[in-house]
């Protein structure tokens, strides 16, 4: 699995109203609906912390063929170290 922050805070232009865009590859997410990906995403998230988080669910293989956003995540995003 793997984390990137991607957004204003990857780019260093947030300000006190920004969220924190995160997308998380999985392959969990692989026969999941995009929606059910991020509510999952949500309803953990808010286990650990009270932010403004906007997640995306992505499979491995978006990670492997990247197109669009998802091209854009990895190049200007900044990868988090997660187990």
């Amino acid at each position: 699995d793997r984390a990137f922050i991607f957004g204003s805070y990857a780019k260093g232009n947030y300000n006190e109203n920004s969220d924190i865009d995160l997308a998380i590859f999985s392959e969990a997410f692989k026969d999941m609906d995009p929606v059910e990906g991020i509510k999952f995403l949500l309803k953990r998230a808010r286990k650990y912390a009270d932010v403004d988080l906007q997640p995306i669910a992505f499979t491995k293989e978006d990670y492997d063929e990247p197109l669009g956003i998802v091209e854009d995540i990895l190049e200007t995003g900044i990868e988090l170290h997660i187990s």
